[in-house]
């Protein structure tokens, strides 16, 4: 790796996705396949963390053009080096890098995004950012109605031919890298009209007054700062810990079907929906642009609503709404975290405060189990193990989607919580193709359903249906929790917070 051959700064301006890519080798494949599909985009659903990475490995080595990239969270771990190493890479064969990143997601990232900032073709801004670089917290006391408002739009985007669009952010636990703490998550690669929305949306927050160039915010690194961040990134990427898990990768069904092109897409119709960055500046708390362009796609469901969302905190008007529609007769299915599971403790407060009204009105509600319980599940949508062996510890639901009357499916960065609907930037497609959605409806009957517990009233008092044993029995306490952790949910529960979570 070269370390930058001038430390003059960059001139900072607006900037668009580039045009003039149908040429670029992405850009010919997309045609190719696209040719005989006017109109529509072509999919891939990931649910599995290290397909995830293959794919997006695979874009980053054959970008010839352009790489668009805006991310939460960044993490200073391998496979967020990996892929950092790969983009100074593609920088390094002339490809033009705009890396966007919310502030409140790069911990221990200042230098090193810093550094690459000075590399030839790389630009790196940071979405609202903080005053402070060391002490961020203190912005949350003093400017907290600013900071409290978070880029959480997540996208990945190479030559303006191929996006990917969905729930995970850049870090081990989402692709699969680590052996406990990990996320069960969804995303999906595309190719056709789409991607265009996607750059469009991506240029609103490049260009934004909110996303500032990091060189206002961190000071120059000095070369011999620099040659000591090259020599421990070189160590990190180099290591056994990365030689096992690309050998993972490579192995993976996914990297073996790109290479043989034996990809099949879905073919369908897709609609962007997203926040603009002014929502970061925003005063209202309820509502937002994706959520009323979300309503306005597809309309009040009549049949069937099937929410996968690992942060559910529906508030009382959405738990009113929802159990309104299942007394409708709407099947209303809803998969997320139990206790033991999430890892946002107080967002299950947030949620478990409405399990009696929802059950009681008929939505059936699913939660994950703990991330060390010995069944496993590996299907579609869900996560709860991992494909490694058996006896591995699973993972924590952190996928969003939902699909509507056995038509429409959403896929993005949308949780059901007030904080995605009132307070974070999100971003997702909408994908009108029954075939997909009548596979999540299939999770639901079947893997779902297998897998995880089924809160119940019986007798007047929750219960939890543990169906992944031969003989399921109803759990009179809640899995997973201690009689502390239950006094603390409910002491939260009587506190006006879901705004917050």
């Amino acid at each position: 790796m070269l370390l930058p051959s001038s430390r003059q700064k960059k001139t900072h301006r607006s900037s668009n996705a580039l045009g003039n890519t149908a040429l670029s080798t992405l850009g010919l494949g997309a045609s190719q396949r696209a040719s005989e599909y006017s109109g529509m985009t072509g999919i891939e659903l990931l649910d599995d963390g290290l397909d995830a990475f293959a794919i997006r490995k695979v874009l980053l080595e054959n970008a010839e053009r352009s790489i668009d990239l805006q991310y939460y969270i960044w993490h200073d771990d391998l496979t967020g080096n990996l892929m950092l190493e790969q983009v100074r890479a593609a920088a390094g064969r002339g490809v033009r890098v705009r890396l966007l990143l919310d502030d409140n997601g790069i911990a221990g990232l200042d230098d090193v995004l810093r550094w690459m900032a000075d590399l030839p073709n790389i630009e790196v801004r940071l979405f609202n950012p903080f005053r402070s670089r060391r002490f961020k917290p203190l912005d949350f006391l003093f400017r907290f109605r600013r900071a409290n408002r978070r880029m959480h739009s997540k996208s990945f985007t190479v030559d303006n031919q191929v996006t990917i669009v969905g729930g995970r952010n850049i870090g081990d636990e989402y692709f699969a890298a680590k052996r406990e703490g990990m996320f069960a998550d969804l995303d999906a690669v595309c190719i056709g009209p789409v991607v265009q929305e996607v750059s469009d949306c991506f240029d609103q927050f490049w260009n934004s007054p909110l996303a500032v160039p990091i060189e206002a915010l961190v000071p120059e690194v000095a070369e011999t700062r620099a040659q000591k961040l090259e020599t421990r990134i070189s160590r990190l990427t180099g290591g056994m810990q990365s030689v096992s898990y690309g050998k993972q990768v490579v192995e993976g069904s996914l990297l073996g079907r790109i290479e043989r092109g034996e990809i099949e897409l879905t073919w369908a119709l897709v609609q962007l929906v997203s926040d603009p960055p002014e929502k970061g500046l925003a005063a209202r708390e309820t509502g937002g642009p994706l959520l009323d362009a979300l309503t306005g796609i597809i309309g009040e469901p009549t049949k069937e609503l099937l929410i996968v969302s690992a942060y559910f905190v529906p508030t009382k008007n959405g738990a009113n709404a929802l159990a309104g529609m299942a007394k409708r007769g709407v099947d209303v299915r809803v998969l997320t975290n139990s206790y033991a599971s999430t890892d946002v403790g107080a967002v299950h407060a947030g949620y478990a405060k409405h399990r009696n009204l929802l059950i009681q009105a008929g939505v059936q509600l699913f939660e994950v189990p703990a991330p060390d319980d010995e069944p496993k599940t590996v299907r579609k949508f869900v996560r709860t193990g991992s494909r490694e062996q058996d006896g591995t510890p699973g993972s924590t639901l952190h996928a969003k989607a939902f699909s509507v009357d056995g038509t429409r499916l959403f896929v993005g960065s949308l949780n059901f919580d007030p904080r995605s609907f009132s307070l974070n930037t999100e971003l997702g497609i909408v994908i009108d193709n029954a075939a997909l959605a009548k596979q999540m409806r299939q999770a639901f009957d079947d893997t779902i359903a297998r897998n995880t517990y089924r809160v119940v009233l019986d007798d007047d008092e929750l219960g939890w249906i543990d169906a992944r044993d031969d003989e399921p029995v109803i759990e009179r306490i809640e899995p997973g929790t201690t009689f502390l952790s239950r006094m603390l949910v409910r002491v939260l529960e009587r506190f006006p917070i879901d705004w917050l979570l």
